[in-house]
């Protein structure tokens, strides 16, 4: 079963990574693996511009997911794979 996100979601919309002077549009492309404890770990993120990469790693790191099973056990579940589009009105800080 694959990892899943669980709720409470919004982490990325509460920050403007490159100051509060209004909405700096950005890609990124963030992996990641999903640990046994549902944490996030190995986040790597790659963001355009690069000034959102520290910041969506810091979002990243903060979010909790339901872990991957094997055999009926919790397990890293490696491979994960974000898309974000990051900019306007839901990363400008208010």
């Amino acid at each position: 079963m694959a990892a899943q996100a669980q709720q409470g979601g919004g982490v990325l919309q509460r920050f403007h990574p490159l100051g509060n002077h209004g909405a700096v549009e950005g890609v990124c492309q963030v992996k990641f693996t999903v640990g046994a404890d549902g944490k996030p770990k190995d986040i790597q993120p790659n963001c355009t511009p690069e000034g959102y990469n520290a910041k969506v790693t810091e979002a990243i790191a903060k979010m909790k997911y339901t872990p991957g099973l094997k055999d009926g056990q919790p397990t890293d579940w490696p491979g994960m794979s974000m898309p974000l589009k990051l900019g306007g009105a839901s990363t400008k800080m208010k």
